[in-house]
């Protein structure tokens, strides 16, 4: 027997019914809101890509009432967020709700990446504007919450400010590697049948 291995146990099937809630109360924990970001402008959607330089040039309007529909299929959007003085006091996180997938530019550099699979981003303490360059597509298909686009567009929902518990954080994916060994146990134990005891 492998030393990795653990031994036949006939009550295992009692523990996976219970792991995917402990899994979503440890989830649950990790992302703390501090305030929704209110000031939004954006450029019109239009299918020639341009650079920073060039779009902080373009035209911008407040998006109004959320949420919103917007872009064909590969349109270029840019987007100007003015956050909160909150971030004057920490590092806090930027979740940006959306179905297109974008860059987040500070101070007129490519910071981080938005898609299905990449929603929260770090900000540096004291960042009071940011740009987001967005491009209507989805291409994370494989992810549980990619949703495709439909012929609106790309719908954005908002922008969230965001505490991360980087306790919560730890023991979550700690949670989800036990779950994987859990269930390969299982696999193992019980050939064909592991689909009976439920999946994450």
């Amino acid at each position: 027997m492998s030393p990795f291995s653990f031994p036949a146990n006939t009550l295992l099937q009692l523990v996976p019914a219970r792991v995917p809630q402990a899994i979503d109360r440890v989830r649950a924990k990790v992302w703390e809101p501090v305030t929704e970001v209110t000031s939004i402008a954006a450029s019109d959607p239009f299918p020639e890509h341009v650079g920073f330089q060039k779009a902080k040039n373009l035209p911008m309007r407040p998006i109004g009432k959320l949420p919103v529909h917007y872009g064909k299929l590969w349109d270029q959007r840019w987007f100007l967020l003015q956050l909160p003085k909150t971030m004057e006091q920490e590092s806090l996180y930027l979740e940006w709700r959306d179905q297109a997938e974008a860059t987040l530019h500070i101070a007129g550099i490519p910071y981080y990446g938005f898609d299905v699979a990449h929603s929260h981003a770090p900000l540096p303490k004291g960042t009071r504007d940011v740009w987001i360059e967005s491009v209507v597509c989805q291409t994370g298909i494989w992810h549980p919450r990619a949703t495709g686009l439909n012929q609106g567009g790309s719908l954005l929902s908002g922008a969230t400010l965001f505490r991360k518990n980087e306790l919560a954080w730890s023991v979550l994916h700690d949670f989800l590697v036990l779950d994987d060994l859990m269930r390969d146990e299982l696999h193992l134990a019980f050939p064909g049948r592991e689909q009976k005891f439920g999946a994450i």
